[in-house]
């Protein structure tokens, strides 16, 4: 089912005036010496559909869209905060007061089915993420589409598949 209406429950407090498209879903995986370990499955969701369906033209398209992580193991928060810091370093933003202010926000353990809603409204070009208690926001398109990257871009080197599958249910 491609076509469906993101939840209240499944993506935070941000409800969609339109339905959302699933464009794709991962797993991010994580090399710890020789094997490699499952860390967290992710969804994309875009309410517009670009002419290309590539990674990029999501990643850059300012339209309603959602990103959902749902651990699949437990991580301590300073492995997930270091990685995304590292991550938006690796798209280019190197906003240390945005990056600061979410590192603050997501200050506990990750534990196995917690999930992370990331959501950006076009409309006001607002960025929210919220895991449990915890809530960032941000706003601006640059703030989008760094935050994008991290899954559609450059953001993760060491799995660079992961934004194929995010994409592979468009095409």
């Amino acid at each position: 089912m491609k076509y469906l209406f993101l939840s209240l429950a499944l993506i935070s407090s941000v409800v969609f005036a339109e339905p959302m498209v699933k464009t794709g879903e991962g797993i991010r995986q994580k090399k710890i010496l020789f094997v490699k370990v499952d860390v967290y499955k992710i969804k994309s969701f875009i309410q517009t559909i670009p002419t290309e369906k590539t990674r990029k033209a999501i990643q850059e398209a300012n339209v309603d869209k959602a990103l959902e992580l749902i651990f699949m193991r437990s991580v301590d928060a300073k492995k997930i905060t270091t990685s995304l810091v590292e991550a938006y370093e690796n798209c280019g933003f190197k906003n240390k007061e945005i990056t600061d202010q979410m590192v603050k926000a997501f200050n506990g353990d990750f534990n196995k089915e917690d999930r992370i809603s990331i959501n950006y409204t076009a409309a006001d070009q607002k960025i929210t993420m919220v895991s449990g208690n915890s809530k960032f926001e941000a706003s601006g398109a640059e703030v989008m589409n760094a935050t994008w990257c991290i899954w559609f871009g450059k953001g993760i080197e060491e799995q660079p598949s992961l934004g194929d599958d995010l994409v592979k249910e468009l095409r």
